[in-house]
């Protein structure tokens, strides 16, 4: 018996000599005739073949069909489980959202103009407060929270810096007449300090910054 796989099914073949018609000149060779087929995903030899297996027979078909059967189940498996583990790590992964993010606000950046629609500057203000909750959920867990809320706090430097730049710069315009402590940047200078105060006071109650003796304050328990 042949085993010969086709596609997606296995065929069990077996030849059937033919005698020499001498009247018509057809025949006098062997026939291959199929006797039974299933399909090459089993894993286990069918139990309804019509046709009845010796000892060799079987192996050949374990060696063709359900053998290699068995190790693209495992492979499909192996396969499946890394797909959902990917995904898995895909729905908790927060860095791709920040790069789409990124994107996004690139796209924002690009089409900013003076001369076009408003910016919502509650929205950009939202913006500033998810990234530093990011920032903040990002290093409370882990064991170097405070090199990652350093990293956090340079980056908030950086961006009050920048700021510092564009209103030092010549275009930026000078305080008009009246009361400048009514003006809103004189009301955000001194949120700033205000914000500036309640973090010293946090750093020293951490002992990462000295009171004006210059002793480190004890941490309050």
């Amino acid at each position: 018996m042949q085993v010969r796989v086709r596609g997606n099914v296995v065929y069990l073949v077996v030849s059937k000599y033919e005698p020499l018609d001498k009247l018509t000149g057809k025949g006098g060779r062997n026939i291959p005739k199929t006797v039974a087929k299933f399909s090459a995903e089993l894993t286990e030899m069918p139990s309804d073949l019509p046709v009845t297996l010796n000892d060799d027979d079987v192996g050949k078909i374990m060696r063709k069909a359900i053998i290699p059967a068995r190790e693209r189940a495992v492979q499909r498996i192996e396969m499946e489980a890394a797909t959902r583990e990917a995904e898995a790590m895909h729905a908790v992964d927060p860095n791709w959202r920040l790069q789409a993010a990124i994107e996004s606000l690139d796209d924002v950046l690009k089409v900013v103009d003076v001369e076009g629609p408003s910016l919502d500057f509650g929205r950009l203000a939202n913006l500033f407060t998810l990234c530093t909750q990011i920032g903040l959920v990002e290093a409370l867990p882990t064991p170097g929270v405070s090199e990652r809320t350093a990293q956090l706090m340079m980056l908030l430097a950086e961006s009050i810096a920048e700021v510092a730049q564009k209103i030092e710069a010549e275009g930026f315009p000078l305080a008009g007449d009246g009361n400048i402590k009514e003006s809103s940047m004189y009301k955000a200078w001194m949120e700033i300090g205000a914000a500036r105060q309640a973090l010293q006071t946090a750093m020293q109650k951490k002992r990462y910054v000295q009171t004006r003796s210059g002793e480190s304050t004890k941490v309050v328990k």
